[in-house]
């Protein structure tokens, strides 16, 4: 068993409203998606986290994620991954620990 595809932040599609979602695997099973728009920009593009559902709402996080190259147009997934597992504890602690008894 390759303990590398059981366990990694991999690039999932384009949403049809622009942003690029990756999934967060652990132990081979969805636990969060991540997100970030191209079309969003500050100074970099803010990432967004989700429960692993259809649906779900976004959550912003102080991370960003920046482009992979000039000219090529997508979303540096080490941007995202750099940001996703540096703060992993507190962005599943945001979307699965219940905030105010909600």
């Amino acid at each position: 068993m390759q303990t590398d595809a059981l366990n990694k932040l991999a690039y999932f599609c384009d949403e049809a409203d622009g942003y690029s979602r990756y999934v967060l695997f652990l132990d081979d099973r969805p636990v969060m998606y991540a997100y970030a728009h191209k079309g969003e920009i500050v100074e970099n593009y803010p990432i967004y986290i989700s429960r692993p559902e259809e649906g779900a709402p976004r959550i912003k996080t102080k991370g960003h994620a920046y482009m992979d190259q000039e000219g090529n147009d997508h979303i540096d997934g080490f941007s995202m991954q750099k940001c996703v597992y540096t703060y992993l504890p507190w962005l599943l602690a945001d979307i699965y620990v219940p905030q105010d008894g909600k």
